[in-house]
């Protein structure tokens, strides 16, 4: 635990101040600690101490904004050193393609000793990938966790580009869609057990269908890494001309009812490299704002999405189950 979540949790709940820290060494169940103690607060007690330390922390210059990716920045780097969201996501764009190339410079060490894995084949498609991915820069935000401060109110956001918002969309969409069709449970097995067996009717319950589901989605994790992409780049291409450097906000979960529907998150979402350039992170809210436009234009982007992804989803299923019938 950070000393200053310490101190604020010792100023909200004295007793936490005389509990034992977590002893890995010497664990003992029946003895209650730091960490049992902020696992048993509820999801509005944490929101309010991560609020107290964003304050203790944060700059309200900048909207207290802070990036709570691990590995995003660099040790004595924050977000606000930068003076647009491009530049941000770019640099993060060159260290994956550099930790990629690291890694195929590493494939052709263990080629060149000979190894069954790394052959030259293998060597020559992680290149051709690579080349395909990184000929040049596409917008990378995948959704980036950050925290912020507006009028007081503390927000738990992600910045996301509209094309991995649509593709999580998608996924999720798709998910629903399969549990309709081919509904199914997981096998009473260890985690271990059902993530190495290759065989279908040891991992699933799907009422006979097991090798179907297998097969589905097979084919699935196909279309989700290659045509899904496309048509994602098709779709957003389409709205360019319209909503080139606009964004969106999302908000959800921000209210005073039981903490069952207590789920506060904020989503901050950016058209395309072109909205990227026009957000600055020192003044994050105001830019952001300057550029956002109802969340209307949103949903039918999303909806035409869909549609699409269900004409998809039918002819995948189709063709797929015929094969088992």
């Amino acid at each position: 635990m950070k000393p200053e979540i310490d101190d604020i949790l010792v100023k909200l709940y004295p007793a936490y101040k005389d509990l034992p820290e977590v002893d890995f060494i010497n664990d003992q169940d029946n003895i209650y600690t730091k960490d049992d103690f902020w696992d048993d607060l509820s999801n509005k007690e944490k929101y309010n101490v991560n609020s107290l330390y964003l304050k203790m922390i944060g700059d309200p210059k900048h909207d207290y904004i802070m990036c709570w990716e691990p590995g995003r920045f660099d040790e004595n780097e924050a977000v606000t050193d930068y003076t647009n969201f491009y530049d941000v996501d770019y640099k993060w764009w060159e260290f994956q393609k550099n930790a990629n190339w690291s890694n195929i410079e590493d494939q052709k060490k263990m080629m060149m000793t000979g190894s069954k894995t790394y052959t030259s084949e293998k060597v020559a498609e992680s290149i051709n990938s690579f080349n395909d991915e990184y000929s040049e820069y596409k917008i990378s935000m995948t959704g980036d966790w950050y925290r912020l401060i507006e009028r007081d109110t503390f927000i738990y956001a992600e910045m996301i580009s509209l094309k991995w918002y649509l593709f999580y969309k998608a996924e999720f969409f798709l998910d629903s869609l399969q549990e309709e069709h081919i509904p199914y449970e997981l096998k009473d097995a260890d985690f271990e057990t059902l993530l190495n067996t290759r065989d279908p009717e040891e991992k699933y319950n799907a009422a006979g269908r097991e090798k179907e589901l297998e097969s589905f989605y097979t084919k699935i994790r196909v279309y989700l890494n290659n045509d899904l992409l496309n048509q994602i780049d098709n779709i957003i291409r389409k709205y360019k001309r319209v909503f080139s450097g606009k964004t969106f906000r999302i908000d959800k979960g921000y209210n005073d009812g039981t903490e069952e529907t207590f789920d506060p998150f904020t989503s901050f979402i950016f058209f395309d490299e072109q909205s990227l350039k026009r957000v600055n992170p020192q003044n994050f809210l105001q830019t952001f704002r300057e550029n956002q436009i109802d969340n209307k234009e949103l949903e039918h982007i999303v909806n035409e999405f869909l549609e699409l992804v269900k004409i998809n989803f039918d002819e995948i299923y189709h063709a797929n189950r015929s094969r088992y019938i």
